[in-house]
């Protein structure tokens, strides 16, 4: 790729990170990876949905199961930590749209 287009792209990539969302998003993104509830939510997330699948001939276990996942679900989905970051990077998304479509135009 051609020098001078790296580097405007490289100084687009260090202007972005100057404004607040984006780094809002890399600080929210930092405290959810080292929160252990949240990773632990994760984890109980992530075996919820591997036994729904063996879960699934049984009506009754899978609904129960179905159920659980839903719970924990919501409780990482309601977290204050995971609530912001959805916040944040929907405005950075849209900022970055905003970018591509000028740099398109």
């Amino acid at each position: 790729m051609d020098k001078k287009i790296i580097e405007l792209v490289e100084n687009i990539k260090k202007e972005l990170g100057e404004y607040a969302c984006i780094k809002e998003y890399r600080r929210l993104k930092t405290l959810i990876s080292n929160d252990e509830y949240i990773a632990n939510l994760q984890k109980q997330i992530d075996n919820a949905k591997k036994n729904l699948v063996h879960q699934i001939r049984d009506i009754y276990s899978h609904s129960v199961g179905k159920d659980h996942y839903l719970s924990l679900k919501k409780q990482l989905d309601e977290h204050p930590l995971i609530k912001n970051y959805q916040i944040v990077k929907e405005e950075c998304y849209n900022l970055l749209k905003e970018v591509a479509t000028i740099l398109s135009a």
